[in-house]
């Protein structure tokens, strides 16, 4: 498990509210219910789809929220097709 100290601008972007069904939404939901006093504890598996999803995704709402709550910032890409 790896665990991210989250700075409060962090815990806002990673609790606003998810809306929808997928596989962002559902991460997006369950990284919120491993957060713990400004603490986001985060297991293997997770973290890889954490990493797909900022990097394979281009850039967007999801990908900076995930960003955000690792402390890190979203590439500025965008999706190849």
């Amino acid at each position: 498990m790896a665990e991210f100290p989250l700075s409060a601008a962090a815990a806002r972007a990673l609790a606003k509210p998810v809306n929808g069904k997928g596989g962002h939404q559902t991460l997006l939901r369950r990284l919120q219910k491993q957060t713990a006093d400004g603490v986001l504890t985060v297991a293997p598996s997770d973290m890889e789809k954490m990493l797909r999803y900022m990097l394979s995704y281009g850039a967007g709402g999801f990908q900076q929220r995930l960003a955000a709550a690792t402390g890190r910032k979203a590439p500025r890409t965008t999706k190849k097709r």
